[in-house]
């Protein structure tokens, strides 16, 4: 794997953090396990949501169906090929990589209306507003990423600063296992405490002290506008955690 792709993987990483660390609220029974066998975490507690919620489990059924569905919608994307353009990009393809390639991931998000749509029932308002967060928050995500043809992510591609993050890349890795350990998913997201919500804006903070070196850290904003859609949707908003780049967001 090239330095310029394991580059954009700890990005992606900081949002799957951060969209998978997104409780919806837990209950203290456990799940049937004849339909949640082998099933993650965030997966046994919506069977219970749907369950609770629609006192049937066809709306749990309908929720997966449309998941799969949304997988195979998103198997229309040629990542093959894409990671092969990755890897080619230079100043003289870069228009045209990022006029292709972000066109193509805008229509991806219709395959996700299913998934939300089919989710509706099963959840709260608290926590089907959560979702709806975070979900909207991924398509001006991918507009910061587009801006000025990728400026921030091709900001990544310069030799010097790959070098420099390949440096980083041990530090980054404890930034990733200090939060995996500090996270709690069963937490419930109406109920995290200051300190809980700290968890997460430590990780991004300890991710920027690694970055900064590099000059790297504005893509870090990326992953703030994931994560200021989730805290909206919990306490954390109510605290003096910082919700550090709403303005930028809302400029992309």
């Amino acid at each position: 794997m090239s330095k310029w792709s394991v580059t954009l993987l700890f990005i992606g990483l900081a949002l799957f953090l951060v969209c998978d660390g997104s409780p919806l609220s837990h209950e203290s029974s456990d799940p049937d396990e004849m339909y949640t066998a082998g099933m993650p975490g965030f997966a046994k507690r919506l069977f219970k949501e749907c369950k609770k919620n629609t006192g049937s489990i066809f709306a749990f059924a309908a929720v997966m169906e449309a998941y799969a569905n949304s997988t195979m919608c998103l198997s229309q994307f040629d990542g093959q090929s894409f990671m092969m353009a990755v890897d080619q990009l230079t100043d003289a393809t870069r228009t045209a990589f990022f006029s292709k390639y972000c066109a193509e991931a805008r229509t991806l998000f219709s395959c996700f209306d299913a998934v939300q749509a089919s989710s509706r029932p099963c959840l709260n308002e608290r926590d089907f507003n959560l979702l709806k967060g975070v979900t909207n928050s991924i398509p001006k995500a991918l507009d910061l990423v587009c801006k000025n043809d990728g400026e921030i992510i091709y900001k990544l591609k310069s030799e010097k600063n790959q070098v420099c993050f390949m440096q980083k890349v041990d530090q980054l890795k404890m930034c990733v296992s200090t939060f995996e350990t500090s996270w709690n998913y069963d937490w419930n997201a109406a109920e995290l405490t200051k300190d809980q919500c700290s968890v997460i804006t430590s990780y991004r903070q300890c991710m920027k002290e690694q970055l900064d070196a590099c000059n790297l850290s504005d893509a870090l904003r990326i992953f703030d506008i994931v994560k200021d859609a989730f805290l909206l949707q919990t306490p954390c908003v109510n605290s003096k955690v910082d919700l550090i780049d709403m303005n930028s967001a809302n400029e992309v």
